[in-house]
This record gives C-alpha cells, sequence and structure tokens, in this order.
C-alpha cells in the first residue's frame, strides 16, 4: 500500500473549509479527492467532524493556525481517525497512510459536488489532473460567500456570491480570456500585447489597463470603470469607458449606454460598506436587497428619490434599515423577507 503523498492534506483540508486556500490548492484538494474513493470518504468524514468543531468554537474570526491546532487536537477528531482507520494504516508516529491513486475519473463530479458545499468550488479538467495540460480550464464557482483570488496572469479578481468565472490554466496566444457569469471585480495586471478580455452574456468587456466591476442582472450587462479604460462591444457596437463612467448593454445586440457612475454602492461585497453620495433610496433599497437576500419595496413615488449621504460599514440590515427609517421619518413593516418602507 502507497502512503499518503500529500502529508499535510489535513491542513490543506482546513485552509479549504475556511475559504483561505489558492485556486493551486482547491485544484490539488480536487484531484486528491477525486482520485479514490477511499479520499473522498476521508474528506467527508473531515468536513463533518470540521462543523461540529466550528459550532463548538469561540465566535469570531477564524485563524488558520488556531483553527488548525484546535481541530487537530479535538477529541472528535483524534476519534474519528481512530474509527476510520487501523493502526495498520497509520505510519509511525500516528501520519495518516492513504490509499494510492486508482485513477477512477468517475469519482471526479462526486468530489467536485462535495467540494461546492464549502463556499467555493474549483473545477479541475482531467486532462490536467492527468497531465498537468496547460490549455485546461479551471473555474471557480462561490456560493453564499464572496472570495478574493489571483489568476495565472496576476490579475485579481473578486466574485460576488453565486457567481463564476472560467480561464484557462495558462494564457497564451494574443489575449486573456475568461467567462464570468453573476458579478467580478477585476484589477488586471495590464500587457500591451495581451489585453485582458471578459465574457458575459455575449457581451465582450476589453481591458485597456484598468480595474472595473462586470454584473450581469435578468440578462443585462453592467460595467463599471474605477481606472484606467475598458472597451465594450455589443454586437457591431464598440463604446470605451473611463474611470468613473458606467456602460450598460440590455442585451448582446443592444447599444451599449455609457452613463456617469454617481454612486459607489456596487463596491459593497469588496469593501463591506455601502457608501452612499446623495443616493435615491430606491438604489439604496435594490442593492440591501441584493446584498441581504431580501425584497424591499418603497411605496410611495414621493419617497423613492430621497437622497441620502452617509456610510454603512459592516452593519445588519436591520442597523441600516432603522437609520434609514430614522432620517426620514418613515415606517417599516416586515414580512419574512418581504420589507416595506412607507411614510
Amino acid at each position: 500500500m502507497k502512503t499518503n503523498p500529500n502529508p499535510d492534506i489535513d491542513r490543506l483540508l482546513v485552509k479549504c473549509l475556511l475559504g483561505e486556500a489558492t485556486a493551486e490548492e482547491h485544484a490539488q484538494v480536487a484531484a486528491w479527492t477525486a482520485a479514490d474513493q477511499e479520499h473522498l470518504r476521508y474528506f467527508e468524514d473531515f468536513r463533518r467532524v470540521w462543523e461540529e468543531s466550528r459550532r463548538l468554537a469561540p465566535a469570531g474570526a477564524m485563524d488558520e493556525n488556531a483553527a488548525w491546532e484546535r481541530f487537530r487536537q479535538s477529541e472528535r477528531f483524534q476519534e474519528a481517525r481512530a474509527e476510520k482507520f487501523s493502526a495498520q494504516e497509520q505510519e509511525p508516529g500516528g501520519r495518516l497512510r492513504i490509499p494510492g491513486p486508482r485513477e477512477k475519473w468517475a469519482l471526479v463530479a462526486a468530489a467536485l459536488i462535495l467540494l461546492a458545499g464549502i463556499g467555493t468550488l474549483w473545477l479541475v479538467s482531467s486532462r490536467s489532473m492527468k497531465g498537468g495540460n496547460d490549455n485546461s480550464l479551471l473555474a471557480v464557482k462561490t456560493q453564499a460567500l464572496t472570495r478574493t483570488d489571483t489568476l495565472p496572469d496576476g490579475t485579481q479578481v473578486t466574485l460576488n456570491a453565486y457567481s463564476s468565472l472560467v480561464f484557462p490554466q495558462r494564457f497564451r496566444n494574443d489575449a486573456r480570456l475568461v467567462t464570468l457569469k453573476g458579478e467580478g471585480f477585476f484589477q488586471v495586471v495590464h500587457h500591451t500585447q495581451q489585453p485582458f478580455i471578459v465574457r458575459m452574456n455575449g457581451v465582450t468587456i476589453r481591458d485597456l489597463g484598468t480595474s472595473f466591476n462586470v454584473k450581469s442582472r435578468n440578462g443585462a450587462t453592467e460595467v463599471i470603470v474605477e481606472t484606467g479604460e475598458v472597451e465594450v462591444v455589443s454586437g457591431s457596437y464598440h463604446v470605451k469607458a473611463g474611470a468613473g463612467e458606467r456602460v450598460d448593454v440590455p442585451d448582446s445586440l443592444t447599444k451599449p449606454l455609457k452613463t456617469p457612475s454617481v454612486d459607489e454602492l456596487y463596491q459593497y461585497y469588496r469593501t463591506k460598506e455601502f457608501v452612499c453620495r446623495k443616493t435615491p433610496l430606491w438604489k439604496l433599497a435594490e442593492v440591501l436587497s441584493e446584498a441581504y437576500h431580501v425584497h424591499i419595496v418603497i411605496e410611495g413615488e414621493s419617497i423613492r428619490e430621497l437622497p441620502l449621504t452617509t456610510t454603512f460599514s459592516n452593519e445588519d440590515l436591520d442597523s441600516i434599515l432603522n437609520i434609514v427609517t430614522q432620517t426620514f421619518g418613515l415606517t417599516l413593516e416586515r414580512n419574512g423577507q418581504e420589507i416595506t418602507m412607507k411614510q
């Protein structure tokens, strides 16, 4: 029986469960889990014990090293390891021995579904796992949490919740092409001879040296430029936008509409702040609905355009709504996820 090729697999699993693993580490765990049914079972047990450990842990930010040490020393973890693997399956000193890969690639789908449950899912094609083919595609998909990571060219991307990005393991040829669903913010490493291109809803966003936010809503595409310049291509239409400008494309056959970007609310999922600068109430309500997965209705046209200038930093929804209603003298009614603001 072969020994475990990665003796630190437990620590890697902890990093994945904390959402602190890199793209390569997620890919490594996905490949390891998919390679052998025993690996998959071990991960299932590991995750179950980890979730139990987190429920018993003190509230607050999770530090990887501290979390790992507490988890490793927990009685429940030691019991689980003893139950799952006999003494013959461990090396001297208690290091876990895992059976070597059996090339059961049919387990890939099961492993990926399993990894989806931890909040972020990195997919690796079987060609990549077998031979590291540089033409293989990777994808990251977020669930309820946002994620920031670095692409192969050094470009940083932050994905909002329930979004996905597909990209090659290594960028080649004349362009760096990625495909986005949902919402993401890109801080692009500029290469004159190799433009960075985002595709969404049949629309192409070409980086001309910039940072920008891209979002899909009901089939429409929204691009907001923070720095530099982008070119938005929709069918035969081409529109360039610079810092502080916004481009809206209802569909891939419609001419893009460029307007000034009048607020910073789109940044909320990166900064954890809702920044209002004479922001109309309807706009804040729209973004809060999206961020907190509720439906906020403003009853009465006379209050929809009420302007608000303030910043909400790391505050819960109830606190924000209380401040808004007190500021404008409004009343609030709540029925489950349906929230109504009115005079």
